[in-house]
């Protein structure tokens, strides 16, 4: 499943969408990847903090970064 934001929105409104993405993934084990384009640095920090989730791709060129959960970061 991915999830595609663009400088989403508000930190709190980012928190509370991370938190039902990661009980989702506990409900509903698979694959997913978060795709940020321009995001604010506050928002990779979380996502760095985030246990759930791996920094797999970061372009400084293109401005976007994508996130995997752990789990399931080395399936084909």
């Amino acid at each position: 499943t991915d999830f595609f934001f663009y400088n989403p929105f508000h930190m709190k409104v980012f928190i509370y969408v991370l938190k039902n993405v990661e009980k989702s993934i506990i409900d509903h084990p698979r694959n997913i990847r978060i795709f940020l384009y321009h995001p604010h640095e506050s928002y990779l920090w979380l996502l760095d903090k985030t246990p759930s989730f791996a920094l797999v791709e970061k372009s400084r060129k293109y401005s976007y970064v994508i996130y995997d959960n752990k789990e399931t970061n080395n399936i084909n």
